[in-house]
């Protein structure tokens, strides 16, 4: 099942089209007005689940971006992905 998941997850960004990001914040997010560092996205094998993982560094600049279906096959239902993490990091 966890396979299928994530071969399905995978697949979808193919068929999805270009999406314009929605900024959380005018200028920087709230405490972070001084930061001078970048963001980093890693890759690394999991020692956990055998697989590899990304992780999300250093987020000054965090949006939302909705993967909206074709105009008329609308259905009215929704889901988030919300990355996990906290403060510094968000992995997926």
């Amino acid at each position: 099942m966890k396979r299928i998941l994530a071969i399905l997850f995978a697949v979808m960004p193919l068929t999805a089209f270009a999406q314009t990001p929605i900024r959380l914040y005018e200028g920087p997010a709230p405490g972070s007005e001084s930061w001078t560092h970048q963001e980093i996205t890693l890759e690394y094998m999991s020692p956990f689940w055998n697989e590899i993982n990304t992780v999300v560094l250093n987020v000054v600049d965090p949006v939302l971006i909705p993967y909206l279906p074709a105009p008329g096959t609308e259905t009215g239902a929704a889901m988030i992905v919300c990355p996990g993490g906290g403060y510094s990091a968000l992995s997926y």
